[in-house]
């Protein structure tokens, strides 16, 4: 078995790594943004045709954007993953398809996947064919709906049972045993078969999240805080939030729901009814309007998924959190009901009432006796139709706008947050045409609703052990998807952890930061090659190859020169 890293090596994003087992090619994830979803115009470094399957970990679009340019330059293999994520997957490719960004024939048809989840002998963690001897297996990572690692086992002569097990950890989300503070996903799975090696993911490797944003109720009164906000700034108070439409979106429905019918005691909503002037009988104090289409065909998917139950024993829901219906005051036996109700998509001017909380798709509808929120993509306000509102709202005091992730440098969403961390510092908004006197509030929830899990959580997935009895040693821990800074810190705090608690921790033998130009690991000689493989190499991949032999040979040289030979 021998790999190669194609993307996210040193950058958060475009995951991309190269198999080879006994002369067959397989990708695990292959990720770009919009700006690299553009079918054939975009120039690959390794041959598609060659590659016989794909394993997505997820649906996002920095692990599978580049799908179409793959099919366009001649991929016709089988794309495995679970349901959710092909399905996610061709609701976010087909919407490039709308936006222009690439061309329909590129966009794999659905009898292109295969999903494993749907097949009655499924359970996470059991390995199934691959491809000859080798077998893969998936568990549950809590990222988005439907992510999952993905692990391999291979024939390996050498190793004490005879196979050896790579684990792709794809995207760590943050619910964990004994702390499912996220509202949707159940717990997230520890890499199955604890591998011999590891390939992780660094996003948040230098960071540390705050206590209280790992706690529910401090997210739950962080949302309360949102609307007692918006209600001192307006007797008409209007809430913004530009939102991204694939899981974000979904959390914060759930949570309204839950905030609103179940969380909130009685006085603070009579409160904020008083706040608004009107009485018990006016409908529900909150009134949401979410203004993406694509946020909706998401919603869809998780209306069928989260309910939905493996043919085991347990028969417990694939993905749902195990704490919601308490969370939400619903029966379990009855959260398919719920969701098929909470997560309906309203059709026009009639939205949904949900005790205190109605959705709808149209923000001109919205009650002005009640908080109005508008809930519309892009997350990072550079694109969508929450531009729209920003440009009515911005310059409005009564405003309110809701930051709730990751702002990218150089996006509108940068600009806004900079009013929360230097209120004084002058806003360049006018280039997305934006006003630059912002006069609207602004907040942000990002912490709480984060979707990878911090250092202190990827050093637990990766090292942790729940037995006594000794361990195989990993091998090697291979960072990818995080910034060079991310993967740094985080490899420190991976030795620094396997040396200093050697009772709770797998042994840890090396941890790698490769690049793209590393070429090929040969996992059966634990070490870096110089080999070529001119049926899958791009013509990139080949030139590196023959540099580094020339710069090995160089060293070869200039050794036998020392030594006076």
């Amino acid at each position: 078995m021998k790999i190669r890293f194609i993307g996210a090596v040193g950058t958060v994003t475009g995951s991309c790594t190269l198999l080879e087992h006994k002369g067959e090619y397989f990708f695990v994830d292959c990720g770009g943004g919009l700006d690299a979803i553009a079918g054939s115009a975009t120039v690959l470094d390794f041959k598609p045709p060659a590659v016989r399957s794909m394993f997505l970990t997820h649906a996002h679009l920095d692990h599978c954007g580049l799908v179409p340019a793959l099919i366009a330059q001649g991929f016709h293999g089988r794309i495995y993953c679970t349901s959710a994520t092909r399905d996610l997957t061709l609701n976010a490719l087909n919407d490039a398809v709308a936006l222009g960004k690439c061309e329909a024939q590129h966009i794999p048809a659905a009898d292109q996947f295969e999903c494993p989840d749907e097949h009655p002998e499924f359970t996470w963690g059991k390995y199934l064919p691959a491809a000859g001897d080798l077998t893969v297996a998936f568990a549950r990572t809590a990222h988005i709906l439907g992510a999952v690692s993905v692990s391999f086992q291979f024939a390996d002569p050498d190793s004490p049972k005879g196979r050896t097990t790579i684990c792709f950890s794809g995207d760590i989300g943050c619910n964990e045993d004994g702390n499912c503070f996220q509202a949707l996903l159940a717990k997230r799975h520890q890499p199955d078969a604890y591998p011999s090696y590891l390939i992780l993911e660094s996003t948040y490797g230098s960071r540390s999240r705050p206590p209280e944003a790992s706690d529910y109720a401090a997210r739950m009164e962080a949302l309360a805080n949102v609307l007692n906000r918006s209600l001192a700034l307006s007797n008409e108070p209007l809430v913004l939030i530009p939102c991204f439409t694939l899981h974000r979106t979904q959390e914060l429905m759930a949570d309204l729901y839950c905030l609103l019918n179940s969380y909130l005691p009685a006085a603070t909503k009579s409160d904020w009814a008083n706040q608004l002037n009107r009485s018990e009988d006016e409908g529900p104090l909150v009134d949401v309007a979410i203004e993406s289409s694509l946020a909706w065909k998401h919603t869809a998917v998780y209306r069928r998924e989260l309910p939905r139950v493996l043919n085991t024993k347990k028969r417990k829901p694939v993905y749902l959190n195990g704490e919601f219906a308490k969370r939400a005051d619903v029966p379990e036996e009855e959260m398919a009901a719920f969701f098929e109700k909470v997560f309906c998509e309203p059709t026009g001017w009639n939205p949904t009432e949900l005790g205190q909380l109605r959705i709808g798709k149209i923000a001109a509808g919205l009650n002005r006796r009640s908080v109005r929120i508008v809930i519309a993509g892009s997350g990072m306000c550079q694109g969508g139709r929450i531009l729209e509102h920003l440009r009515d709202g911005l310059s409005d005091p009564g405003v309110l706008v809701v930051l709730m992730g990751f702002q990218a440098p150089d996006t509108p969403g940068a600009q806004l947050r900079l009013r929360i961390e230097e209120p004084d510092k002058p806003l360049q908004l006018d280039r997305w045409d934006l006003p630059n006197d912002v006069k609207a509030t602004v907040m942000d929830l990002g912490k709480f609703y984060s979707g990878h899990a911090d250092q202190s959580g990827l050093v637990k997935f990766a090292l942790h052990k729940d037995a006594p009895y000794p361990f195989a040693p990993l091998r090697r821990i291979f960072l990818n998807h995080g910034e060079q800074s991310s993967r740094e810190t985080l490899k420190a705090a991976l030795l620094d952890y396997a040396e200093n608690h050697p009772t709770n921790s797998r042994q840890l033998t090396a941890v790698e930061l490769p690049n793209r130009h590393a070429g090929w690991f040969d996992l059966n000689r634990d070490t870096w090659t110089d080999d070529i493989k001119p049926s899958v190499d791009g013509l990139e991949g080949v030139v590196m190859a023959l540099h580094r032999k020339i710069r090995r040979l160089e060293d070869d040289v200039a050794d036998l020169k020392r030594r006076g030979v």
